[in-house]
């Protein structure tokens, strides 16, 4: 994007005018509270608190004669007085890539990142976003809407390809704060930070490749590469994906890529990643594992490669069916590649343990699961086990879940080549330890041969081993 300086009457084609919704007024035991509504463009005002519901909703609202390419800001928020609970963008969601960030909400800061290349229409004031909290405390305080990036279109025609968004003729970055929209309009030009060449900058700049990661995990690599001219700024890259936590990774010469892991579930869903230079929003990329799988690489590729990733696929698909998740979604809709059934019989028991010493710790072995919905993992369930310990393949691991004298100790992250490994679990208690061996293809063999929900998914699970180890070796 490229920030060029324009006369007032440009200006003032572009006016952001802050609305605010004036909820019930709120009378408690502390006394009236009230939300104190900023802008960096905007003039200030106040919002009253819901006295039914305890909530308040802060509503900023802009209005451009002109289409409107980009927006990018920040609501920040005392958490200690408004805590969130949900938000509204009904424009930028519609029509357009909208990015926004809950990850920071227990720091108070909501973020919202929109790009259109058909341009969001604010001819007439709509909303950028509204954001409701709930008011964990009766005091006054202060929602602020920090505006950092705005884009308009002065185009006069509508725009025909994405490229046409390049006519963007006015940028409005990062405006000082302290001044209000009245302010603003009475300068000769807008007082923008100059951005220099960072803002010259998209992903095609440092986004070298994206690809799926093949090491056992379900998970994306990006590589990235490094402008010429970017000097000794910073390049920080930020990756997330609906439920998971935002993931930072600072590239450098020496590192130059990332991997970002999903749960099998999530073969479907967005990854995003988002690219910062000394903390200034450049660009955004979405991938996702099933792009990877739908790729020429994998359709064109080796037997083995395509076997795996289409069994991985099938998985995927079989998980969301199982849990509900995207079902208008599947990750092996376009790869014709049908399950192989599976009898339990066809898979070896690898299983052990000793019953005298386990007898001899006083735990009752109630029996192992897998956990799907968002690793592979193996859960063991012991009763009578109120000072037990364990460790797993060696390392000391705490309780999962503990329900009086009932532990469950998990042993997690399993790789897909490992499937068909016994996971080894060491429990102890009254001095007495017992070693127990479960390989997740165990498990699998018992839910193939009980039937019902899970047959399919165990079913698919073990072609995915299979698969995995034909192409690991």
């Amino acid at each position: 994007m490229k920030a060029i300086k324009r006369t007032v009457s440009v200006l003032l084609s572009l006016m952001l005018v802050l609305g605010m919704m004036t909820i019930g007024i709120s009378a408690s035991a502390a006394g009236i509270s009230t939300v104190t509504v900023t802008s960096n463009l905007g003039d200030n005002g106040t919002v009253k608190i819901d006295e039914n519901t305890q909530t308040v909703t802060v509503t900023y609202k802009l209005q451009s004669t002109n289409g409107i390419a980009n927006v990018q800001g920040v609501v920040t928020f005392d958490p200690a007085v408004l805590t969130y609970n949900s938000y509204s963008a009904p424009v930028l969601t519609t029509g357009g890539s909208a990015i926004v960030n809950t990850a920071k909400v227990a720091q108070g800061r909501f973020l919202i990142n929109a790009t259109s290349a058909d341009l969001y229409d604010y001819t007439e004031k709509d909303t950028v976003v509204a954001v409701t909290f709930n008011v964990a405390n009766a005091a006054n305080t202060t929602v602020n809407m920090e505006y950092q990036v705005i884009t308009a279109n002065t185009a006069t025609s509508e725009p025909t390809s994405a490229t046409d968004v390049s006519l963007v003729d006015y940028e409005y970055i990062n405006p000082d704060s302290s001044l209000s929209s009245t302010d603003v309009a009475a300068e000769a030009v807008p007082p923008v930070q100059e951005p220099g060449p960072i803002y010259n900058y998209t992903i095609r700049d440092f986004l070298r490749a994206a690809s799926l990661n093949l090491q056992g995990k379900i998970g994306v690599n990006f590589g990235f590469k490094l402008p010429a001219d970017l000097g000794n700024k910073t390049v920080k890259v930020v990756t997330s994906a609906p439920g998971l936590e935002e993931q930072e990774d600072i590239i450098t010469p020496s590192n130059l890529n990332t991997t970002y892991f999903v749960y099998a579930k999530m073969m479907t869903d967005d990854i995003t990643i988002s690219v910062y230079v000394d903390d200034a929003y450049v660009d955004s990329y979405t991938y996702s594992v099933v792009k990877y799988v739908n790729s020429n690489a994998v359709k064109n590729g080796a037997a083995n490669l395509k076997n795996l990733v289409y069994t991985m696929a099938n998985y995927g698909a079989e998980v969301q069916k199982q849990f509900d998740y995207k079902t208008d979604s599947l990750p092996n809709a376009q790869t014709g590649y049908a399950l192989v059934p599976v009898a339990g019989s066809d898979i070896p028991d690898t299983r052990s343990y000793n019953r005298t010493d386990l007898d001899a710790t006083g735990v009752t072995f109630s029996g192992a699961s897998l956990d799907l919905q968002s690793d592979t993992a193996i859960n063991f369930t012991f009763k009578n086990a109120a000072t037990a310990t364990a460790t797993a393949n060696g390392e000391a691991i705490d309780p999962s879940s503990v329900n009086g004298t009932t532990k469950v100790f998990t042993i997690k992250n399993i790789r897909s080549s490992q499937l068909d490994d016994p996971q080894t679990l060491v429990i102890t208690q009254n001095g007495k330890s017992a070693t127990l061996g479960w390989s997740v293809l165990d498990i699998c063999r018992s839910y193939i041969n009980q039937g019902g929900d899970t047959k399919d998914t165990a079913m698919a699970l073990y072609r995915y081993s299979e698969a995995a180890n034909a192409y690991f070796g």
